[in-house]
């Protein structure tokens, strides 16, 4: 999870720490799969599940941790989600990926990243429908 391809600000785990997000993508020894900013921003995580699925314990801590971060009933960016979700089951269709490319640091937007069109060791990925995820 990192970068924010659809343009804006830069995402935050980018932003809070240029030199280490830096230093990641320019020396990682390995293809990988950038789960952007704009992803988990379009995927929302509904309330009605945090309110009506967590109740077999009662203090879940999924549920716990979502009423405290905030008042209760509000719909969460799915930003960590759609990532593991990538990382721990990439082949079941959840998303689409782009062709590979490079990633490049854009001085001019803070030090966030953009992808180049040059062929490289980065897959962006992007979500199909979001019916998928949160359909009952």
């Amino acid at each position: 999870m990192a970068g924010n391809f659809a343009g804006g600000e830069p995402e935050y785990n980018v932003r809070i720490d240029v030199a280490s997000a830096k230093a990641v993508f320019e020396r990682w020894p390995t293809p990988m799969v950038v789960s952007g900013f704009e992803i988990g921003h379009e995927l929302l995580y509904p309330a009605a599940s945090i309110e009506r699925d967590f109740v077999y314990a009662a203090a879940h801590p999924i549920a716990a941790s979502y009423r405290a971060y905030a008042k209760m009933p509000y719909n969460r960016p799915t930003w960590d989600l759609t990532a593991v979700l990538e990382a721990v089951r990439p082949d079941a269709g959840y998303f689409t990926r782009s062709n590979r490319v490079r990633c490049e640091w854009n001085r001019a937007a803070l030090h966030g990243l953009r992808l180049a069109r040059a062929t490289g060791n980065i897959c962006g990925s992007t979500y199909r429908s979001a019916r998928r995820f949160w359909k009952r």
